[in-house]
């Protein structure tokens, strides 16, 4: 087993889908595994505040027309 910590981020996670999801990684790997991305900034903060304080918030105001695989791996440089 690696010692290192495994992330999982949930883009559009403070809606419907997304809050299932991450309920489910929270549930089955722990808060701490868990990063919340929206680009719903304040609706974003509040869902992840309300699964725990170890769970970590990448929420990203950007246009809607930038592609998800930019602000992926966006919110994954920052947090290594």
């Amino acid at each position: 087993k690696s010692s290192e910590t495994k992330r999982v981020l949930v883009a559009g996670a403070s809606g419907g889908v997304g809050q299932f999801i991450c309920r489910q990684v929270v549930r089955l790997f722990g808060p701490h595994s868990l990063v919340v991305g929206d680009y719903k900034i304040e609706r974003g903060r509040k869902f992840a505040k309300s699964l725990g304080e170890e769970v970590n918030i990448g929420c990203r105001n950007s246009p809607k027309n930038e592609s998800w695989f930019l602000a992926d791996n966006y919110f994954i440089n920052r947090l290594k």
